[in-house]
């Protein structure tokens, strides 16, 4: 069971290292297409799923074709946190919400507060002989805690306590009723104490001032001709009189911003001081579309000037989709993200900010709630139902989709052996080298770099998208052209790893394979391996620590003296009879893990395949010590949860199916978006594809009544982490997950489409990164 797949890798390695190859790579492939659409060159030229390892199926249903992502809007994924909380855009406000726990906590001791100050109020009016100045005395303590007003009567005395109260209410009712009257009079919206020499004092009143009187301020003042340093309280009122919600400092901020400050000391970057100082960080949602995680981050650095380690996010989201998910940064660069959607260029929105207490960790999640739409699908109701239920029931082999090798001709993983063989100088011309089915710009420059071979003068012309290939070429300038260790390190460390954990996904796809083409999924057997303790499935695999935070440093280095968190045992023959398969785990090859007996996935198995790459399975250690990988365990199957679906009609092949979290926000929901694509009307894009609407002109009624009845299931569930929603879609369809996505049909409208669109947004070596959560 092991040749075939050693035979495979050696054909996949044959490819990437000559043009010849090329053809060979592809040609099983073609065969397997025979009698379906005529692919592109971009097509053909992309990495297949036979060649990372990806070749059996877990159950026995009839399959269907379909078409996967011929829309990007067909594919919805939504971040599930780890407190199983569904991710989605539902606000773009600028304003950051304190957490609801801590919203309920402060509105029920605000109303407590409050009755108690009317109460308190009141009393104090029937003492003093009540009448209607009781009334008045009453409704101004109501805008100011009980405990606030007695603070401040006992720094400044009563009179100017209530002075102080008064201009709280004021500043309240103007908001409310847009008032205008007195707007030149500063005067009149502050109260400027008696000038006081003790400084614990007028600390003292400060203190009280951002405690209890929002939203007025304190600053301290020369007053007098010997200038002696008085307490003002202030409203910060704009000369327009209008009022807006403004992220910095937390509080109400009048129009023209910080120039019309009382003076410099207002104006700071320190956190708002009405915020628990326990809230350190900012939580965001990051909805895209069309875009991939580190270009949208990359947008939001160029816009906000922050570096990329600032923001922390729980995994990257695929490109041809729209995706949401949460982004922390530090709460002291939070005003840096207000007012981020205007200055955005395309592809992506950004709302539903909240104070949080810690950042997001890479893997920090519990999984994804994919809602996708698949096309054209060729199927009745029986059938769909039958491929559902299966699905659900016996789930599907856990492998690590495309997206983890890249779509381009190059694969990623084929980078990665490189590296783990030291073998750096042939990463970097991987990464580099001209290759089959870009677009012609990418190809251009290619060809240029390979004739000229000079890595300064090649990044006036690289195009700024072709991230990988521009961090190699500045690691080449800084360094020089034979340095191609310091190149290969010169890019992002995610980026870099990334490389190297795909050729671990490649040997575990092709052990997989291996394990179930000699036993099948019936059942356990002996000599398999299973977690100790499945709850220790969520730890972190040692090889993530250097993926952390630049803060997190003094981590990296415990993956060489610490044990893994995942302990295993393996299976004895009496174990095995009553242990399901769904427990059942294969190792990726490293440092500290144990491998499996079993025939055809033992340790000297997975030697075998890795020696035909060069590799010894004994000796995991690489000379850049960041490459030594400690391994990890991977469930052999998954299962989706909460699984949905539904068959409808449609005639537009171009509309939407269903609709993106931004269309919700614009009241455009699930029965509008299927009223137009039944329709046949063109409908108007409001997304990554605004610009690039197929018709200008509505359709004739003969046009619309020519159009076909089309089918298409839409389908939801929620995936664990770490689990590939394509190689979900592939164990329903029965089909693989390229041809799917690619649109290879006998229509050709469909193929010719997608293969367009797909080339249009290629991303150079690093490939699509992940519908992997």
């Amino acid at each position: 069971a092991l040749i075939p797949a050693i035979l495979l890798r050696l054909s996949a390695r044959s490819f990437s290292a000559t043009a010849t190859g090329t053809g060979a790579r592809i040609t099983s492939f073609t065969m397997a297409t025979a009698g379906k659409t005529q692919m592109s060159a971009a097509q053909a030229a992309r990495t297949t799923e036979v060649m990372v390892g990806i070749t059996e199926y877990a159950s026995a249903h009839k399959g269907f074709r379909g078409t996967l992502k011929y829309r990007y809007s067909d594919f919805i994924v939504r971040e599930v946190s780890t407190a199983k909380e569904v991710v989605k855009l539902s606000n773009t406000s600028n304003n950051i919400a304190l957490p609801p726990e801590d919203v309920a906590a402060a509105a029920e001791a605000a109303a407590v507060a409050e009755a108690a100050a009317v109460v308190a109020a009141a009393a104090s009016g029937a003492a003093a002989g009540g009448g209607e100045d009781s009334k008045e005395e009453v409704v101004a303590a109501g805008a100011v805690s009980a405990v606030g007003v007695a603070e401040m009567q006992a720094l400044v005395g009563k009179e100017l306590a209530d002075t102080i109260v008064a201009l709280v209410s004021k500043a309240k009712e103007a908001k409310e009723e847009s008032s205008t009257d007195a707007a030149s009079d500063l005067k009149a919206w502050e109260v400027v104490l008696e000038p006081d020499a003790d400084k614990a004092k007028r600390t003292a009143v400060h203190k009280c001032v951002r405690s209890h009187f929002a939203p007025l301020e304190s600053d301290s003042v020369k007053v007098g001709d010997a200038l002696t340093t008085a307490v003002r309280i202030f409203h910060p009122r704009g000369n327009s009189g209008q009022w807006r919600e403004g992220a910095l400092r937390g509080r109400e901020v009048p129009r023209g911003g910080s120039a019309e400050r009382p003076n410099k000391r207002q104006r700071t970057d320190k956190p708002s001081d009405r915020v628990d100082p326990k809230y350190k960080f900012v939580r965001f949602t990051l909805f895209k579309e069309n875009r991939d995680t580190m270009g949208a981050i990359s947008e939001l650095c160029r816009i906000t000037q922050l570096p990329a380690r600032k923001f922390a996010y729980a995994g990257t989201k695929d490109r041809r989709a729209c995706t949401a998910q949460h982004v922390t940064l530090p709460r002291s660069d939070s005003r840096h993200i207000v007012g981020v959607n205007r200055k955005v260029k395309f592809g992506m929105t950004i709302g539903d900010m909240m104070y949080c207490t810690d950042p997001l960790r890479l893997g920090a999640l519990y999984g994804n709630r994919f809602e996708l739409a698949l096309r054209d699908v060729e199927a009745d109701p029986a059938q769909l139902k039958e491929a559902c239920d299966s699905l659900g029931t016996k789930g599907f082999i856990n492998y690590y989709g495309l997206q983890r090798f890249g779509t381009s001709a190059v694969a990623t993983h084929d980078i990665g052996r490189a590296i783990l063989l030291d073998d750096f100088a042939t990463a970097t011309d991987l990464i580099l080298r001209p290759r089959a089915g870009e677009k012609e710009e990418s190809t251009g420059v290619r060809e240029r770099f390979k004739k000229e071979k000079n890595a300064k003068k090649a990044l006036e012309y690289f195009p700024r998208y072709m991230h990988a290939e521009r961090s190699v070429l500045e690691g080449y300038a800084k360094h020089g052209m034979s340095s191609h260790i310091n190149a290969v390190q010169n890019l992002p460390r995610n980026m870099r790893l990334m490389y190297v954990h795909s050729y671990q996904s490649f040997v575990w796809n092709s052990m997989t394979s291996a394990r179930i083409r000699l036993h099948g999924l019936e059942k356990a057997v002996e000599g398999d391996l299973v977690l100790v303790d499945p709850a220790t499935e969520e730890a972190a695999a040692l090889d993530d620590v250097p993926m952390l935070n630049d803060a997190d440093k003094d981590d990296k280095d415990k993956r060489w003296t610490t044990a893994h968190p995942k302990s295993v045992r393996v299976l004895t023959a009496e174990e095995a009879l009553t242990t399901s398969i769904f427990d059942v785990v294969l190792p990726l090859p490293g440092t500290s893990i144990e491998y499996p007996s079993a025939k055809g996935v033992s340790k000297d198995d997975y030697g075998a395949l890795m020696k035909s790459d060069g590799l010894d399975v004994e000796k995991m250690e690489t000379k850049a010590r960041e490459f030594t990988l400690a391994g990890d365990y991977r469930r052999i199957l998954a299962r989706p949860d909460d699984i949905s679906w539904e068959r409808i009609s449609y005639k537009d092949p171009y509309a939407d199916l269903q609709p993106s979290d931004k269309d919700e926000l614009h009241g455009r929901g699930a029965a509008k978006v299927r009223e137009v694509a039944m329709s046949g009307k063109k409908q108007k894009r409001m997304g990554a594809d605004a610009e690039k609407d197929e018709a200008s002109q509505e359709r004739s009624e003969e046009e619309i009544a020519a159009m076909p009845e089309r089918t298409a299931l839409i389908i939801a569930f929620t995936l664990r982490s770490s689990t590939y929603a394509t190689m979900c879609i592939r164990e329903l369809l029965k089909e693989h997950s390229e041809e799917a996505a690619l649109g290879l049909r006998n229509t050709g409208e469909i193929a010719g489409a997608a293969g367009e669109t797909d080339a249009a947004g290629e991303t150079g070596a690093a490939g699509e990164t992940a519908l992997e959560t």
